[in-house]
């Protein structure tokens, strides 16, 4: 039996993971689309990455690589959250597909309270909360905020927030918003132009982030791969914590 796609009233959208872009397609914050065989429950958020769920992971179905590219509009490469090992091990073996299986590592932002506060930027840098008015020289970070993630500009600066740093130029630098918030947790996108980094832009725009979310009683969450040691060391340095360690497999269809 082909997957096949779940109409919003089928959909199991009080069901909790431990991804927040994946409960964000759950609760219909963001778009992406779940699947169901009989078998299994397949969730992909429409920036590709995706979810099988746990009690429901296609356990006695062989041909689970085939279920999956039978999907209209799979995307050429997406990316499978927690990915069990039977299908890592059906993948590996699938002549249909590569396969890149990758370490990575959540954290979250459990204290009540930031031990790093007012860090010191150069004279003439600030740092501003994403508005209307600063949105558009966002795209020096070629981020695609609008789509990517999120249904449009609006759909951001109405249901997100982020920060960024500005040069002593009014030049964007750094960048920490949320690639999604759903059930109190907000999923942090963060970049820095490379001529900026390793200078602790980064580390600023994340405090103010995680001031925010305290603020607004949100858990910010971070995650990254396991052997991104800047992205690591950002984190720990702002008071984010390891939670879960976990296998993201990405898919590359032939």
């Amino acid at each position: 039996m082909q997957l096949q796609l779940l109409k919003e009233n089928e959909s199991p959208r009080e069901a909790f993971t431990p991804f927040p872009l994946i409960n964000a397609v759950l609760n219909g914050k963001q778009e992406g689309e779940l699947y169901d065989d009989g078998d299994g429950l397949f969730i992909i958020h429409k920036s590709a990455f995706s979810w099988l769920m746990p009690d429901r992971s296609f356990n006695g179905s062989e041909n689970i690589v085939e279920h999956l590219l039978s999907i209209n509009n799979i995307p050429s490469y997406f990316h499978i959250y927690d990915a069990p090992k039977h299908l890592i091990n059906k993948c590996e073996k699938s002549k249909l597909i590569n396969t890149k299986l990758r370490k990575r590592v959540q954290m979250k932002f459990v204290s009540k309270e930031l031990s790093l506060l007012d860090l010191t930027l150069p004279s003439g840098y600030n740092i501003e909360k994403i508005t209307e008015k600063n949105f558009a020289s966002l795209a020096v970070f070629d981020l695609n905020i609008d789509s990517k993630y999120w249904k449009s500009k609006i759909d951001f600066l109405n249901n997100g927030f982020g920060f960024s740093v500005y040069n002593d130029n009014h030049e964007p630098v750094s960048i920490c918003y949320t690639a999604c918030v759903a059930n109190n947790e907000a999923e942090i996108d963060i970049a820095t132009l490379k001529a900026y980094q390793k200078k602790g832009f980064g580390k600023v725009a994340a405090v103010k982030f995680v001031e925010y979310c305290l603020a607004n009683n949100i858990t910010a969450n971070w995650d990254c791969f396991e052997d991104n040691l800047s992205s690591l060391n950002t984190a720990q340095g702002v008071g984010f914590c390891s939670v879960y360690q976990y296998d993201l497999l990405s898919i590359f269809i032939k």
